[in-house]
């Protein structure tokens, strides 16, 4: 009597599940797209049929693990690039420590600087307040021009927006004067005529008034791009204590392949 149930399979090898029905898709290529399916099925030791699946299910993937089109764009332009790096130094990132070193680099800006949302050169405040620390340099540089014509060194930028450029002995940085006493003095120690010292006097009090207008104008710059930073910082803070917290759960599982120690102290 058949009871509807399977007999049971109580020894020997164990009955194969029956294959899922599978949809036949037609679809036409150029030989190009052909000729590189042949190749890498022959390589890998596929039929192309297997080859042309494997990849198509590959593709989906992808897709699912994006999560959308411009993460799709971002991980294609990183892979690209990362291409690149392998073919000038002719070795895997993930077999050459070199490599590895040149794409970690990469990794840290590439592609995903070019795609950056909410660009603060596409915000007309922050663009207005760029032109104008622009136009304050503008008038600047003849002044500048002039000292150099006359043998003193001279830099366009405000002494008090400019970083420190030169280590000192023990590790300080050489601050910059908030003024321009050294233009001033090597104007008094020129060997000039007195007309020509009275005009580089004059450019300097200009340049003097400039320096404040430009000091006023990074200001208001610096407000206007202010938020944008903030937005991106807060970002970078949320990863950092993502990463740690994740270390941390993995360590009390007991799980210490599954983080990196650096996320620790990141």
């Amino acid at each position: 009597m058949d009871s509807g149930y399977a007999p049971v399979n109580r020894g020997g090898r164990p009955r194969e599940r029956e294959e899922a029905k599978r949809a036949a898709v037609t679809i036409r290529t150029t030989p190009t797209v052909k000729d590189q399916l042949v190749a890498a099925a022959e390589a890998s030791g596929r039929s192309l049929t297997q080859e042309i699946e494997l990849r198509l299910e590959a593709s989906l993937a992808r897709d699912a693990i994006a999560g959308s089109p411009e993460t799709e764009r971002l991980l294609s332009a990183y892979a690209a690039e990362i291409a690149q790096v392998e073919g000038v130094l002719k070795k895997r990132w993930h077999k050459d420590l070199k490599t590895w070193g040149a794409v970690s680099e990469l990794l840290k800006a590439g592609p995903i600087n070019r795609m950056q949302p909410d660009r603060t050169y596409d915000d007309e405040i922050v663009g207005e307040a760029w032109q104008r620390l622009e136009a304050v340099c503008d008038q600047k540089r003849p002044i500048v021009q002039l000292f150099a014509a006359a043998g003193i060194a001279c830099d366009v930028k405000a002494p008090s927006l400019r970083q420190p450029v030169q280590r000192g002995l023990f590790g300080r940085g050489l601050v910059p004067t908030p003024n321009r006493w050294m233009e001033s003095a090597a104007i008094e120690n020129l060997d000039a005529s007195e007309d020509e010292k009275a005009m580089l006097r004059t450019a300097l009090q200009e340049l003097i008034r400039l320096d404040a207008a430009e000091e006023e104008a990074d200001k208001v710059y610096g407000e206007a791009i202010k938020p944008y930073i903030e937005a991106e910082q807060e970002g970078r803070n949320w990863l950092r204590a993502h990463r740690r917290q994740r270390a941390f759960d993995a360590i009390t599982r007991g799980n210490y392949d599954e983080y990196d120690p650096r996320d620790l102290i990141g």
